[in-house]
């Protein structure tokens, strides 16, 4: 690529225009993320810790208001089987988005990442492709806390 011509939108998002550039953002962006457990961990003596919670986003103390209201509105509006929960820890001042999703979504989610789970003993026992259509073959899918790891659900999450 010459200094004159046009940059693509591509290789806005890569920097390089290849895949590498982008690999090592989202690489940068996910090393930021915590998972819930560590998260909690650090952050025992908070009052807003949920139930369920598959990803942490922390900010920092001095992160402008509208840019947490901006991300959480936008992660809202692209997935509806998302739900956020922003959390301000009263001894630290940091700001969290505590997000998880339903079931269905996550499911839906495995099926468009061809999620690999193993099927019941029944139906072979093997490992395949997650397809919702057959999510009665998979082993453990009636416990919606055991039929996904904490690693699925992240990826999920943080892919689709």
């Amino acid at each position: 690529m010459t200094a004159n011509e046009p940059v693509s939108r591509s290789d806005q998002l890569t920097g390089d225009g290849g895949t590498d550039g982008l690999r090592k953002r989202i690489s940068n962006v996910t090393s930021k993320l915590k998972s819930f457990s560590s998260w909690s961990h650090d952050v025992c003596n908070s009052s807003c810790i949920p139930s369920s919670c598959d990803v942490v986003i922390q900010f920092p103390k001095d992160a402008p208001p509208y840019i947490i209201k901006w991300l959480n509105y936008t992660i809202s509006s692209l997935e509806s089987s998302i739900t956020i929960q922003v959390c301000k820890h009263e001894s630290t001042g940091l700001t969290n988005l505590l997000c998880s999703a339903s079931f269905h979504g996550l499911m839906k989610g495995a099926e468009e990442l061809s999620l690999k789970k193993q099927l019941k003993q029944k139906y072979g026992g093997q490992l395949k492709d997650f397809f919702l259509e057959d999510a009665g073959m998979y082993q453990d899918v009636e416990d919606t806390e055991l039929f996904f790891t904490s690693e699925e659900r992240q990826h999920i999450l943080l892919i689709c």
